[in-house]
C-alpha cells in the first residue's frame, strides 16, 4: 500500500498542471530593504527599494487610496527573510482587481454580489424595537452608500 501511495504521489508530482500549482505557493527570498508608496497622476503606487511593485501579470501596481496603498506597502515590509505571498491578502485582492483575469465588467461583480443579498446578515432585522430601527438605518445608508 506505500509504494502504491508512493507512486501516486510521484505520477501526480509530474503532471505538469500540478507542478504549476506547487510552483505558484513556491516562498522567494526577500529581495528588498524597503518599502514605500509613490503618488503619480492621482494613483499610488508601492515600490520595493524604489522599484515599482507589479501585478503577477506584469501590470504596474496602482490604487486610487493612499491608505490601501500604505497596507500594502505594510505587508510587503511586514515580510521577514521569505515572501510569502498566501500572507499578504491585501496585496492578493488588489492583484485580482487590476489584473482581472476573468474579464468581469462591474454589471458582472454586481449581479455576482446581489444573489447573496437574501442571506446578507445586514438585512436580518431582529424583532426588538430600537434595535430593528437601528439595523434598518444601517441598512438603508449601507445600501445607499454603496450603489452610489
Amino acid at each position: 500500500m506505500l509504494t502504491t501511495s508512493r507512486k501516486l504521489i510521484n505520477y501526480i508530482k509530474n503532471k505538469s498542471e500540478v507542478k504549476n500549482i506547487f510552483r505558484n505557493y513556491a516562498t522567494k527570498n526577500r529581495f528588498y530593504k524597503n518599502t514605500g508608496i509613490l503618488k503619480s497622476d492621482g494613483k499610488f503606487e508601492v515600490t520595493l527599494d524604489q522599484r515599482k511593485l507589479k501585478t503577477p501579470k506584469g501590470n504596474l501596481f496602482t490604487v486610487d487610496s493612499e491608505p490601501l496603498a500604505l497596507a500594502v506597502a505594510t505587508e510587503w515590509n511586514s515580510q521577514k527573510k521569505k515572501i510569502i505571498q498566501s500572507n499578504m491578502h491585501i496585496t492578493t485582492l488588489c492583484n485580482t482587481v487590476i489584473d482581472n483575469p476573468n474579464n468581469l465588467t462591474k454589471l458582472d461583480v454586481v449581479n455576482y454580489i446581489t444573489n447573496y443579498l437574501d442571506t446578507d446578515t445586514v438585512l436580518f432585522q431582529a424583532n426588538v424595537c430600537m434595535l430593528w430601527q437601528i439595523q434598518l438605518t444601517m441598512s438603508v445608508f449601507l445600501y445607499h452608500h454603496n450603489s452610489q
